[in-house]
């Protein structure tokens, strides 16, 4: 079962479960770090939520979160799996294995340019050229069906910038969010196209 138009591409996007650093509030970025048993249960839950979706093709980051995350999702094991650099998450540098408190404490001011302008920090100029080349990677590849895209905050969150047109600030996430996934739609509510 789909939630759209088989006609038309229909993309899904999930974030993978919680890691140990994830659970202890800390940045992860780019670091490949496994599930802890507690995101082992978020990506369980998760397959049982998308069970009756039939999947073309899966397009995931690179790392372990990921790839355990798509292990539990056991009704896609014979799914087409493509694990794709482009969606590697932001490297946050000095700050990966940081605490987010931390950092609000010893550095506010910075702290809060990074939840509220996230683009002066990181810019994310790199980081869209990589979200935009998966993006026209399925859209030439998909012209209908059901794709889902494997990936974490920000990733995930800027995925949904470019394709529904929203502003950076809207979606940037980089912690908390689970093993959740969303129907994406594009800009005019309705096919995916790049």
């Amino acid at each position: 079962m789909n939630a759209f138009n088989t006609n038309q591409l229909q993309l899904i996007l999930l974030r993978p479960g919680a890691t140990d650093l994830d659970e202890q509030g800390r940045i992860t970025g780019s670091l490949d770090i496994p599930l802890s048993a507690n995101g082992k249960k978020q990506a369980q839950r998760s397959s049982a939520e998308i069970a009756s979706i039939t999947l073309d093709r899966i397009y995931s980051a690179p790392g372990s979160a990921a790839s355990e995350t798509l292990r539990l999702l056991a009704q896609f094991k014979n799914s087409k799996i493509r694990v794709d650099e482009n969606l590697r998450n932001v490297n946050h540098g000095l700050w990966h294995g940081k605490l987010v408190k931390e950092l609000k404490e010893n550095q506010p001011k910075l702290f809060r340019q990074w939840r509220e302008n996230p683009e002066l920090v990181h810019p994310p100029d790199e980081v869209r050229i990589r979200i935009n080349r998966v993006i026209k990677q399925i859209t030439r590849k998909h012209k209908a069906g059901t794709v889902m895209v494997v990936t974490a905050e920000p990733i995930a969150g800027m995925i949904l910038c470019e394709l529904e047109g929203s502003d950076l600030e809207t979606r940037w996430q980089t912690h908390g969010r689970f093993a959740e996934w969303t129907w994406v739609r594009s800009k005019d509510g309705a096919t995916i196209t790049s």
